[in-house]
């Protein structure tokens, strides 16, 4: 319901887990398991003995084309133990097919139930009958897997720039937004572009350095690589905050680590570049991890949208919205009390 979530917490508090998680969901369903007797990649946790046989529950809301869709999975590492698809609206629930085990229950007006019964039953048990369906050419629930596919991406601390299309100013719908921005973060980048070069341009690195090209305007050719770590990590960045901030975009981007090699100011400007984008109409999400308490800023977030990561003693991570807390003031430094430790998600120091 929410534009973005802020997740903080203390080194080994579960943050880059729940992305893992995230991302092994976005993979079992977008692509499954391809070896027919292959093991599903689920991690189940370590620490505790009876957690290793216990199956692992994935559920997600999802609000596509204005319909709000469930859809949740359980698995061991060796199949699918539960598997259901609902659909709501604002007075009922329902199902559109619930799997357990080697059965499945279809919602009697789903259009060629024949068809899908057999997409079922062609359906390995280490792999979503959501999946099988839409690899056989069965559009009714494309939508659900498209979400998965093609609208949520990830964007690792240690990513590096891929898209080229956005450097193309004759194909790139982007590039005059990312331009513009690039002049308004001062790292002294004034576009980015392809270019055309030989082979001898990757041959001998002498080689190389010696060919020179035209200066015009002030400006100089460098290669990427030759950028900073932080510049490079903006330029990263700025894909993820274009596809967030286009008119209509249903992109939800997760981004471990947003402030990695990032001043504070920077990430401040990217994340009110976004809000300030955002309206009713908007069906962007932002869920980005960070250690940066300077991003704690009720001027910034509402309190529902901070989430700090708390480990028990038992190493079991909780997560808590800033909400939850009694007594928050809408004026009150919420950074120094995060810091006192008084709202959990900090390192635990022993002297």
């Amino acid at each position: 319901m929410l534009p973005i979530a802020a997740l903080f917490g203390g080194n080994a508090s579960g943050k880059t887990n729940l992305l893992r998680a995230l991302n092994f969901a976005k993979r079992f369903i977008a692509s499954g398991v391809r070896n027919p007797s292959g093991r599903i990649p689920v991690e189940p946790f370590r620490l505790d003995e009876e957690s290793a046989s216990r199956p692992s529950r994935f559920e997600f809301e999802l609000l596509i084309n204005d319909v709000l869709y469930r859809y949740s999975f359980s698995v061991t590492c060796e199949r699918v133990v539960e598997e259901t698809l609902t659909r709501k609206s604002r007075r009922v629930e329902t199902t559109i097919y619930k799997r357990s085990g080697s059965s499945i229950k279809l919602f009697p007006s789903l259009p060629r139930l024949d068809r899908l019964q057999f997409a079922f039953d062609c359906t390995r048990q280490n792999q979503l009958f959501l999946t099988n369906s839409v690899l056989l050419n069965i559009q009714e629930f494309a939508d659900v897997y498209d979400w998965f596919n093609e609208y949520l991406e990830f964007v690792a601390p240690d990513s590096r720039f891929a898209p080229f299309e956005y450097l193309d100013e004759d194909v790139s719908q982007h590039h005059g937004r990312l331009k513009d921005m690039l002049a308004q973060l001062d790292l002294g980048v004034s576009r980015l572009a392809m270019e055309e070069v030989s082979l001898a341009r990757i041959l001998p690195r002498e080689l190389i350095e010696s060919m020179s090209g035209d200066l015009q305007d002030d400006q100089a050719a460098f290669e990427f690589r030759d950028e900073s770590d932080g510049s490079r990590r903006v330029i990263d960045l700025l894909r993820a905050f274009l596809g967030l901030t286009s008119e209509t975009s249903r992109k939800v981007y997760v981004i471990d680590e947003l402030d990695r090699s990032l001043h504070t100011h920077l990430a401040q400007w990217l994340l009110q570049h976004y809000l300030w984008q955002c309206s009713p109409a908007s069906r962007s999400q932002l869920l980005f991890t960070t250690h940066d308490a300077q991003l704690i800023d009720q001027g910034l977030f509402r309190r529902d949208e901070i989430w700090v990561a708390e480990t028990s003693r038992y190493g079991i991570s909780d997560l808590i919205s800033f909400s939850e807390y009694q007594g928050i003031q809408n004026d009150r430094d919420i950074r120094k009390s995060y810091l006192q430790g008084r709202l959990g998600g900090v390192p635990r120091i022993f002297a």
